[in-house]
């Protein structure tokens, strides 16, 4: 009887287990971009539509910039006309910055059917060519994309706005 009962918790530990690593319970919902703009300006980010900016504009529904105007880093964020052009866009962009940078802590790269996030610290270049240590933050939830390239020292501002954004 023991036997029985020990094999049916090791059964339901793994059914949680997998259940946990496939996603189940942490589906993430991607926010529009009026969403996206109304919680950074209530954060005091000053917001920047560059969509007119953007080549191949017929791919983007919306392309904004959150400007932290007094620490010097921009957050931004991309909506995409179909979630296939996310995720290549996503992989493109991770598979960059993972072979530009010279990683410093431990990356971490999650993917589940619908998101995706890939973070890390590590020593990269200004635009003068100047060596600096970033935060670099890139996560895909359905059609949307935000990401975040900062002095190190504005991580941990920067993960807590990303996980009150819900990505």
């Amino acid at each position: 009887m023991r036997k029985v009962v020990r094999k049916l918790a090791l059964a339901l530990g793994l059914v949680g287990l997998i259940a946990s690593l496939s996603g189940c319970g942490l589906k993430k919902t991607a926010i529009t971009a009026e969403e996206f703009s109304s919680k950074m300006e209530d954060e005091g980010y000053q917001m920047v539509d560059v969509l007119y900016q953007i080549e191949d504009q017929e791919k983007f529904d919306n392309v904004l910039f959150a400007m932290n105007l007094d620490d010097g880093y921009k957050i931004e964020y991309y909506n995409f006309a179909d979630e296939d052009s996310a995720r290549t866009v996503y992989n493109q962009t991770a598979n960059k910055f993972d072979k530009q940078y010279n990683v410093k802590m431990m990356s971490m790269n999650l993917t589940f059917n619908h998101s995706q996030s890939f973070y890390f610290t590590g020593q990269g270049k200004d635009a003068d060519g100047n060596k600096l240590e970033s935060y670099v933050h890139i996560s895909r939830v359905d059609d949307t994309m935000i990401l975040v390239i900062a002095d190190k020292e504005y991580r941990d501002d920067i993960k807590a706005i990303i996980k009150e954004l819900g990505y």
